[in-house]
């Protein structure tokens, strides 16, 4: 449990039962796709967020440039050029595109959607102080890397300007608290799912093979190869070759690769490649899986932040398994369909129990399926984030705040 404590900020002067205004600054709500969970904290009148976003936005690291698009609800939204927005934390706004965004929003609350290391985050930590405003941000960086004195510094005045951290994993709350940072915290995931773009299937699909599947982009940290590894050790039996079929699904570096891996494991012939698809086209590839998979593995600068496949899959009911990497497991929320990073042996015999007991799959599909609804809808978030906003600006006596990852952790289980 945190409780929410008086921050940099000053004390705010919201009425009792007032939605407040909140301004959020963050390039993730560039696209409208995103700005639906905006929408889902707006149309149940949880708060009033307003949106500063960059103008045109492309960093180095991922290979397009993004322009912004108005919402499709009544949001007020401000679409600003912004400064060396080549790198994803090093990119800011001008001072009067932020201070012009505040007083015409006139906010109880400014939060911005960056790490605390960033320039973004930094600038938003200062436009809080100035103006007397309580400031939260929202991080996903799970991983303690090395960083820059400048960066570091930045991090230390951001983190003690902050009246409330969200957190997109628990591994993430952890190093804030490392990282000397007091105020109040939640876990929750950035963005939910809008239930209507993933619709439950109507059954399995059709066929005696087991279809299992990946989908996200093929890069080493994914792990793809250990899937490939784990379908050819269940290929060595002529019986269960028949009755395994793989749909890797993305693009990427390592996808060369992979093919040759696939090939020289004798198992070319039984995976199925599929080129990235957009947004609107992920629900039709998951439903024609028996199971999902993502085998991400660890690395000194990354682990797995959330793995939003993952509930992509369960809402559709798409049974999944993952590594113990980074946020998988939480996600999740179960033991027994997780396996050890790297061990295609322990994913190996995952898979087999897959292919041989459809009453497990079953299972697999329908708690999925409920942990989607009660977690990781937008409407879900919106109002877990919404409710974390309200009592971070309560007057008076602390309020306490219940993680996210407390009610997932209460709901884990082993299963059957």
């Amino acid at each position: 449990m945190a409780a929410v404590a008086e921050g940099a900020g000053g004390p705010s002067a919201l009425p009792a039962g007032a939605p407040p205004k909140v301004l959020v600054v963050g390039h993730t709500y560039m696209v409208r796709m995103n700005q639906r969970k905006l929408e889902a904290v707006w149309r149940g009148g949880l708060a009033e967020p307003a949106l500063l976003a960059p103008a045109r936005f492309g960093p180095n690291e991922w290979g397009r440039v993004f322009e912004f698009e108005p919402p499709a609800f009544p949001m007020p939204a401000f679409a600003a050029p912004v400064f060396f927005g080549r790198r994803v934390g090093g990119y800011f706004y001008s001072w009067h595109r932020l201070r012009r965004a505040i007083r015409a929003v006139r906010p109880d609350l400014l939060h911005v959607e960056a790490e605390p290391y960033s320039l973004v985050a930094l600038q938003c930590a200062l436009a809080a102080r100035l103006c007397g405003l309580p400031l939260s941000f929202f991080t996903w960086e799970n991983v303690d890397r090395r960083l820059s004195p400048a960066r570091r510094l930045s991090r230390r005045f951001v983190l003690r300007s902050a009246r409330l951290a969200v957190a997109g994993n628990e591994a993430a709350a952890g190093l804030l608290a490392g990282y000397g940072y007091r105020g109040a915290s939640v876990v929750l995931p950035q963005l939910g799912i809008e239930a209507a773009d993933f619709p439950p299937r109507a059954a399995e699909p059709d066929g005696e093979a087991l279809r299992v599947g990946f989908v996200g982009r093929l890069i080493p940290e994914k792990g793809v190869d250990l899937l490939l590894r784990a379908a050819a050790r269940l290929a060595r039996d002529a019986a269960t070759a028949r009755s395994l079929r793989l749909v890797i699904c993305g693009g990427g570096s390592d996808e060369a690769r992979l093919r040759a891996l696939a090939a020289e494991l004798g198992i070319a012939g039984r995976v199925e490649w599929l080129p990235a698809v957009p947004h609107e086209g992920v629900a039709e590839v998951l439903a024609g899986l028996h199971l999902l998979v993502l085998p991400s593995r660890s690395s000194p600068t990354w682990q797995e932040q959330f793995g939003h496949v993952l509930i992509e899959a369960m809402a559709v009911g798409v049974p999944v398994v993952g590594a113990r990497s980074g946020a998988i497991p939480e996600v999740i929320g179960r033991d027994d369909c997780l396996f050890a990073e790297e061990d295609d042996a322990a994913l190996a015999a995952l898979l087999a129990r897959a292919r041989d007991e459809p009453a497990w799959r079953e299972e697999l599909a329908r708690r999925g399926a409920e942990r989607v609804k009660k977690l990781y809808t937008h409407d879900r978030v919106a109002e877990a984030l919404a409710r974390a906003w309200r009592a971070c600006l309560h007057q008076g006596r602390p309020v306490a705040l219940e993680p996210a990852a407390a009610r997932m952790a209460g709901e884990r289980g082993s299963g059957g």
